[in-house]
């Protein structure tokens, strides 16, 4: 069983959809789930509606190209 962080692993509100969020997840050994949406013509990461807040998509695909680090 994969266990996914719905908008990354965040505590409050404002951290929803966050780089820091993502990362977070990822370092805890976890997937995520969000939407890629266009904000102003721009690919971005947002489960909600896309805002000047939303990290660019290649943003994403570099935390997600990088690899993770050791967890032992």
């Amino acid at each position: 069983m994969k266990i996914l962080c719905h908008r990354g692993a965040w505590n409050i509100d404002a951290e929803k959809n966050s780089i820091a969020a993502l990362k977070k997840s990822i370092a805890l050994g976890y997937g995520f789930e969000s939407d890629v949406r266009d904000y102003r013509g721009e690919l971005v990461i947002s489960h909600d509606i896309a805002n000047e807040n939303s990290p660019a998509v290649e943003q994403v695909f570099d935390l997600l190209s990088t690899p993770p680090p050791c967890r032992g």
